[in-house]
């Protein structure tokens, strides 16, 4: 049976967050646990309960039974461009960088609804560029990326920050357009799938296309308030796996089997 690394979940929203922390140690499967503000009850906080798991890598192939659950430092678009992230919370994301290896959910929404007009993409703007440029003079990160109708704006600020070579750039969710897509594969970067992503036919046809080697699963959940229950999302990423695995004309498990090697050389 198949193990499923979750790389872009939101155990940050999740009360049960610590207890599916270790479920998914004992289940010898990992996540890349994102946030949405960093110094705040509902942010990623180092000194918080999710510092008495084990971060240590190790060089093993998966699964494995040491933690390989990783804790983003996040701010989210959403929270920059209405406000309720500010320049604290920016500063506390910029303090943490130097000590802390995965970051996100970080990146730009300009869409409509969340984008926060003028003012708002300004914000989200001003504060990407910041974190992009800390996680390129640091360099060795790993970035979960926002990219809603921004992902070209996104790829240039990794482009011109230097984050693109020296950081492991995962583009989570993604529904750009073609031309950064094809960018960032050429670039080495990462995506992240969800079932959300291959109900549409831009997302299909983008799964099919994505490098083996640049392939990973997420769930992007659970909504805010609600826990994470480990067996649904692993059977939730297992029918994702499954999905992709027909889109591309490959054997399922043999797909699962390189995903999950994929996911836990960027958990180490």
């Amino acid at each position: 049976m198949s193990v499923y690394f979750d790389m872009h979940c939101h155990l940050d929203f999740a009360p049960n967050a610590l207890e599916a922390a270790r479920e998914l140690d004992a289940l010898g499967a990992g996540a890349f646990a994102v946030s949405v503000e960093q110094g705040t009850n509902s942010g990623y906080n180092p000194s918080s309960s999710f510092s008495q798991l084990e971060q240590k890598p190790v060089p093993c192939s998966t699964p494995c039974s040491t933690s390989m659950v990783r804790w983003g430092v996040g701010l989210h678009p959403w929270w920059v461009a209405d406000g309720r992230a500010g320049e604290g919370q920016l500063d506390a994301v910029l303090a943490t960088i130097s000590s802390s290896t995965y970051i996100g959910e970080v990146g730009l929404d300009f869409g409509r609804k969340h984008d926060g007009g003028s003012v708002g993409r300004a914000r989200q703007v001003h504060a990407f560029k910041h974190i992009a440029q800390a996680c390129a003079e640091v360099g060795g990160r790993v970035l979960s990326l926002h990219a809603a109708a921004s992902a070209p704006e996104v790829f240039e600020i990794l482009k011109d920050s230097g984050a693109i070579d020296n950081c492991r750039c995962i583009f989570h969710w993604y529904s750009g357009d073609g031309e950064t897509f094809h960018a960032a594969v050429q670039a080495g970067c990462y995506f992240s799938v969800n079932h959300f992503m291959l109900e549409t036919k831009r997302g299909r046809e983008y799964t099919r296309q994505i490098p083996t080697a640049q392939l990973i699963l997420e769930t992007d959940m659970p909504p805010e308030g609600q826990d994470y229950h480990v067996a649904a999302m692993q059977n939730q990423l297992a029918a994702t796996c499954a999905t992709v695995a027909q889109l591309r004309g490959v054997d399922s498990a043999a797909l699962a089997e390189t995903i999950a090697e994929t996911s836990h050389a960027l958990l180490s």
